[in-house]
Parts: structure tokens; C-alpha cells; sequence
């Protein structure tokens, strides 16, 4: 399982991960995208500029 992915901030890594996986002999991979509900845009957005300033507006932009 590889989770969350987050658009615009670990997408860009979604290949190589699983690159990797197949090379350790894994055959079924599943992954979750981050879903927004709720309070989670508020939690998201701070986190984001607490920890990931230089990508905030690039995931926040997301479609």
C-alpha cells in the first residue's frame, strides 16, 4: 500500500516506488489519494506551510 499520495508534493515519486517494488518480487501495489473533507483543508494547509513552504501553493493549486 502506498499512501497517501499527495499531488503536487510525493506524485512525482509514485514511479519509482513502485519501480522499487517490483524489484523486491511485489506483484499487486494499491495507493490512496488524499481526500479533503471535512477539516483536513485546514490541517493540510498548515502543515504544508509549516513543513513544505516552497510546495504549498503547488499542491494547494492541484485540480
Amino acid at each position: 500500500m502506498a499512501a497517501p499520495i499527495i499531488p503536487g508534493l510525493n506524485d512525482n515519486e509514485i514511479m519509482l516506488l513502485f519501480k522499487k517494488y517490483s524489484e523486491l518480487g511485489v506483484s499487486n501495489i494499491g495507493h490512496i489519494v488524499v481526500r479533503l473533507n471535512g477539516d483536513i483543508p485546514e490541517i493540510l494547509k498548515e502543515w504544508l506551510l509549516r513543513c513544505y513552504p516552497n510546495k504549498n501553493q503547488k499542491v494547494l493549486n492541484q485540480t
